[in-house]
């Protein structure tokens, strides 16, 4: 099983629903909150993708 940081998954929880709730591209440069979400947002799944390539990596050495 992958360790993801307690903190990626607190921020995606919480900035997650407001993304989907209002998610349009008016309402992306009109609203800073749902804005800062959709950064964070992206951020993390950058982080979640990178963590997963290194177990990804780590797990095909040890086949």
């Amino acid at each position: 099983m992958i360790k993801i940081p307690n903190d990626i998954l607190v921020s995606m929880i919480r900035h997650l629903p407001l993304i989907l709730d209002n998610l349009n591209d008016e309402a992306v440069r009109n609203n800073t909150k749902l804005n800062n979400a959709v950064r964070l947002s992206k951020i993390n799944v950058k982080r979640l993708n990178k963590i997963y390539n290194e177990y990804s990596i780590k797990k095909r050495k040890c086949s």
